[in-house]
């Protein structure tokens, strides 16, 4: 069996040469983040600094009267390096996704709100894509969405379907435990989550829901192997840490590392 290996995004690196090593060692890298170079690396900082007339608390966005900045482009600390390092390779691209987006917000938003967001959201990821698109031979691109909720699906489905139409491959990850009923509809062409938290029929049923499978089998606080590689998931496309690493240990993620290269 050939394993195939990638990670979730996030890094724990002060400086952007060492994340650029650390993703060398991997089948897939990924355009990381490293929020502890710059809070703007954050997940929901990332676009929440496009939204004016809002405040982060405690990682929750507060609303006073909201505007999205039109010419807002998102960025990466280590992208220039990065479109280097990896010109003309398969990589994998995540940020925060449309239903996590939505809930990040402290006070719930109107219908009139929402579909401001997912506009501005859609329009923001689209001009990232057409500016970085020719740098890489394919990009895995997806939407983190630990704050998934059933109550949102028609607005991932809406933002899935939209990406669809470009030429990258289109997934979701969610490191909290998720439900095959509530997946069944949206179809992920891949489906990014953490083995462990799933029995054997809790995660046959995932994988017949998903046509791609990237499977997180090592722990990021302990950097060993939490789920064995199964039958069920042993033809997963990729396998990686459960989550991201950047509040881990730089020799935790070297030993996270280690263990799925030795697989």
């Amino acid at each position: 069996m050939m394993i195939k290996t990638t990670h979730i995004g996030s890094l724990p690196f002060l400086n952007i040469e060492d994340a650029i090593n650390f993703n060398k060692e991997f089948s897939l890298p990924v355009l990381s983040t490293l929020p502890n170079m710059s809070s703007n690396e954050f997940m929901i900082n990332q676009l929440s600094i496009g939204v004016s007339g809002s405040s982060l608390i405690n990682f929750k966005i507060n609303i006073d009267e909201l505007e999205f900045a039109p010419d807002f482009k998102l960025n990466f600390l280590m992208l220039d390096q990065f479109k280097i390092e990896f010109k003309k390779r398969d990589i994998k691209w995540q940020i925060i996704g449309p239903i996590t987006f939505i809930k990040s917000f402290e006070d719930s938003l109107s219908d009139s709100q929402v579909k401001k967001l997912l506009n501005w959201y859609q329009s923001v990821i689209l001009n990232f894509y057409r500016d970085h698109k020719d740098s890489f031979k394919k990009i895995l691109f997806i939407l983190d969405e630990p704050l998934f909720d059933i109550k949102f699906k028609s607005e991932l489905i809406y933002i899935l379907d939209l990406l669809k139409k470009t030429d990258m491959d289109i997934g979701i990850h969610c490191c909290s435990k998720l439900d095959a009923c509530d997946l069944a509809d949206i179809k992920p062409y891949y489906l990014s989550i953490d083995c462990s938290l799933y029995n054997q029929q809790e995660l046959l049923s995932i994988k017949n829901i998903a046509t791609n499978l990237i499977s997180g089998i090592v722990d990021t606080v302990t950097g060993d192997i939490c789920y064995p590689i199964s039958e069920i998931i042993k033809t997963s496309k990729y396998f990686s840490p459960t989550c991201g690493l950047a509040f881990s240990e730089i020799k935790i993620c070297h030993k996270a590392l280690s263990n799925l290269s030795h697989l």
